[in-house]
């Protein structure tokens, strides 16, 4: 049994919202939703975010692979989310996902993820810049194989260097932190389109 499309998608959700019982009444209010796409939302995340959990099986300590995985979530719930059906808009679309869909204190987050280290002071990456960032960390895997360069915060550090566009920046959030900001944003695409699409 393929344990990607296997999944429990309550039990996955249940983590990251207030328990069980949450995720559940979640899940069926996207099942029941007239628009398909409340509930692909929901599988979708929980799919590709498995993919990049295994990740530290398959390739630990390489954290690009992981937002490889968490990038191309972004962009296909964002596409669902705001009904997207053309070609193309692949950088629009994860900007819209991390700074329209993820709440409030999560952009605020990703405002304090990364830091500059070609300026003085050194500087943080606003929203935007950070999401750049990761997209950009996507295309270095996608398009040149790159998968073993970028870094995130590593455990018992308050900043990891980590190579990045022929320089370097200050690393300042962990991969769980990450994690958890994409399921939340993905959380945050379901509920727009269930509210969108109300059962019939």
């Amino acid at each position: 049994m393929d344990p990607i499309t296997s999944l429990d998608y309550e039990s996955f959700f249940a983590t990251a919202l207030e328990g069980p019982e949450v995720a559940a009444d979640l899940y069926a209010r996207a099942c029941a939703a007239c628009d398909v796409n409340a509930k692909r939302v929901l599988h979708q995340a929980a799919r590709l975010a498995s993919l990049a959990d295994w990740m530290d099986k398959a390739a630990p300590a390489r954290p690009a692979l992981k937002i490889f995985f968490w990038v191309i979530l972004a962009e296909a719930i964002a596409k669902m989310a705001f009904s997207f059906t053309g070609t193309g808009e692949s950088r629009n679309h994860v900007h819209k996902f991390f700074e329209e869909l993820c709440p409030t204190e999560d952009r605020a987050r990703l405002a304090s993820s990364f830091r500059r280290t070609n300026t003085t002071p050194h500087s943080l990456l606003n929203t935007s810049e950070a999401v750049d960032v990761l997209y950009n960390v996507r295309n270095s895997v996608a398009h040149r194989g790159e998968y073993f360069l970028f870094n995130l915060l590593e455990p018992a550090h308050s900043a990891t260097i980590t190579p990045y566009e022929g320089g370097t920046l200050q690393a300042l959030i962990s991969p769980s932190e990450l994690r958890a900001i994409v399921i939340r944003g993905a959380i945050a695409g379901a509920e727009k389109l269930i509210a969108a699409s109300p059962a019939a």
